[in-house]
């Protein structure tokens, strides 16, 4: 089989295929990527491809003969529903609405007056969705921490802790703090005396909470050694990348910044 039959048989599998799902000739012949008339001519010189285009119910220059679909659209439109939301809902491919409405003036008036039907309702749609975009979320969401950033203000503490929240549930931030744990995990074993010796020196400060000394130990060790934390967190970043799926990979391919007090 050479080439060129090869394409004409991929594109009569495909036209026979859609013809019999309920599609018309011309979207048939679009999604073949052939044209109406090429298909018209090898029904003219191939028998059994006419035949089976007979068996289809399809005949040179009728619309289709499925209309079960019909009733599914019009009471979708009157109900309010747009043309696209029609077509999702019958099941049906994009455009055969239309082209079905030039190729049968009856159907044509009918939508027309579905839509007539519909318009009231998908007017109050419409409204309410622009009304629910117009309103102003208060404080504590991570609009409102946007809306104080837009304007040039300190975000309030609600709108900090809403951002936050929603920054941390992502997929990429959890991997980016993977690494960064892992990597001041790995520095701390490194230098466990002069870790040891930042650590009773924070728990000797009376301006700071002694609970949290070794965390403050370790921030202030990280910065001791940047270029040592930031190979470490190459790795570590490297190997959480390795582990995670396309959807949870972290975004940011910086290291994050030191912790604690600067």
């Amino acid at each position: 089989m050479t080439q060129k039959q090869a394409r004409t048989l991929a594109a009569h599998t495909i036209v026979l295929t859609e013809l019999t799902a309920g599609a018309s000739m011309r979207e048939a012949c679009r999604r073949a990527k052939v044209s109406p008339q090429t298909i018209t001519e090898h029904a003219r010189t191939d028998d059994t491809f006419r035949r089976q285009l007979a068996a289809t119910g399809w005949r040179p220059g009728s619309p289709v003969r499925d209309t079960s679909w019909h009733p599914m659209v019009l009471a979708a439109i009157a109900n309010g529903a747009t043309i696209r939301e029609a077509e999702r809902q019958a099941g049906i491919g994009i455009g055969m609405i239309s082209n079905r409405r030039k190729a049968d003036p009856q159907f044509s008036a009918a939508v027309a007056v579905a839509r007539r039907a519909g318009e009231a309702t998908r007017k109050a749609r419409t409204a309410a969705k622009v009304a629910e975009r117009r309103q102003v979320q208060g404080c504590g969401t991570p609009a409102a921490y946007e809306r104080h950033l837009s304007k040039g203000e300190e975000p309030c503490p609600p709108c900090r802790r809403a951002n936050s929240e929603v920054t941390r549930s992502r997929p990429s931030y959890k991997a980016y703090e993977k690494a960064a744990y892992q990597a001041r995990k790995r520095l701390a074993a490194t230098h466990k005396e002069e870790l040891r010796t930042l650590t009773a020196r924070e728990r000797l400060r009376t301006d700071r909470s002694p609970h949290n000394a070794r965390g403050r130990a370790l921030s202030t060790l990280v910065r001791l050694h940047k270029r040592e934390y930031r190979a470490l967190f190459a790795e570590e970043r490297k190997a959480v990348r390795a582990d995670a799926t396309p959807e949870d990979q972290p975004q940011n391919e910086r290291a994050p910044p030191p912790r604690g007090r600067r």
